[in-house]
């Protein structure tokens, strides 16, 4: 009568071995409430749970166990029941094999937080999501699971400012500052290689430009994110470059290909939650990689052009100003012929105004 007042789905254990009399009143009794479709039965004894299954053929109940084994999953499927098992004991394989056979998976008693978070992304999410442990403050781990991916540990936050830039807004949304755990799908994380081209840093150098910041090569993983763009993280150089620094929401691999949903950087008259006009792109990774140096090298080449320009620019104004100096200059035998003329004026001025007094 509780669960009905407050609408809650009731979960009745049977704790003890019953009769199958004592079952049938346990369940008229929640019958008579009106209450059987909101209720699930739970019990170590499997002889309870059968004897449940021939007074009621199609309702929810649940196996309790501490470990799983092929007998179990064999009762599962004859008698029609799901599974609730200690959550020490789940893992993701076992969850496969019961999705295949249509039973459903429940987990007793977990009250480590951590822990909780663990189990909510191992039931809740796809197999291919890739969580981030944070250990230490610093070093994050990938996992898919519960099983660690062979990629060694990277620590996002010293590495490179990219990837503290592309993970550390996300990381703190996402977990408040309080959990040490974070979720990134396959969507957004992708183990590949790359193949630098060699050429196109060959005449960035050529014109410059310090190389050692834009040159991956070799295994790391397409990142896609939405504040900073297409990134390639490479494993060996601790090194993350910006492919194209739009707005991304999701990438797929499609054969030797990848695909990008989302806006190229150039595209400025959409903003980031224009999700429904977006660019669906694809690409080869080592030709796009190839793409954004050849964009850097334009880049460069276009401002040095506006450079030196504006260099001869300031030169030209430079000589014309000296040619327009040297035009208005007095020499001093200019400002000698001045005062003299100016003086003998002024002496007839003078003279001429003598001469009309005596006069007058």
């Amino acid at each position: 009568s509780i669960c009905k007042k407050y609408n809650k789905h009731a979960v009745l254990e049977l704790k003890n071995s019953f009769v199958y009399e004592d079952i049938q009143e346990i369940v008229e009794t929640i019958e008579s409430y009106e209450y059987l479709a909101y209720t699930t039965f739970i019990s170590f004894d499997i002889n309870n749970l059968i004897s449940l299954r021939k007074i009621c053929p199609n309702q929810k109940a649940q196996y309790l166990t501490v470990e799983f084994s092929n007998e179990i999953l064999e009762n599962l499927k004859k008698y029609k029941l799901d599974l609730d098992i200690e959550y020490h004991n789940i893992n993701k394989d076992i969850i496969q094999i019961l999705k295949e056979n249509n039973i459903e998976v429940n987990c007793w008693t977990c009250n480590d937080s951590e822990d909780g978070e663990k189990l909510y992304y191992l039931f809740s999410t796809p197999e291919n999501l890739i969580i981030v442990e944070q250990n230490h403050g610093s070093t994050r781990k990938w996992l898919i699971g519960n099983e660690k991916l062979n990629v060694g540990e990277i620590d996002l936050y010293e590495t490179s400012s990219a990837v503290d830039q592309a993970y550390a807004t996300a990381f703190d949304h996402m977990t408040s500052g309080q959990s040490p755990w974070m979720q990134i799908t396959s969507h957004q994380f992708q183990k590949t290689s790359i193949q630098a081209d060699n050429s196109v840093l060959q005449q960035l150098s050529a014109l410059g430009v310090d190389t050692s910041g834009c040159k991956v090569e070799g295994e790391g993983f397409l990142l896609t994110t939405f504040q900073n763009g297409l990134l390639y993280y490479d494993l060996d150089a601790g090194l993350a470059v910006n492919l194209d620094a739009g707005t991304w929401y999701g990438t797929w691999k499609n054969g030797n290909k990848f695909v990008s949903v989302g806006f190229e950087n150039k595209d400025t008259s959409y903003n980031t939650l224009d999700v429904a006009f977006a660019r669906v792109k694809e690409y080869d990774l080592n030709e796009f990689y190839k793409e954004s140096l050849e964009n850097l090298l334009a880049n460069v080449k276009s401002r040095n052009e506006q450079l030196k320009a504006k260099q001869e620019q300031e030169i030209q104004e430079s000589i014309a100003a000296s040619i327009a100096a040297e035009e208005n200059k007095e020499t001093v035998e200019d400002m000698m012929d001045t005062w003299e003329t100016r003086a003998s004026e002024t002496d007839a001025d003078i003279l001429e105004s003598e001469i009309q007094e005596l006069i007058d």
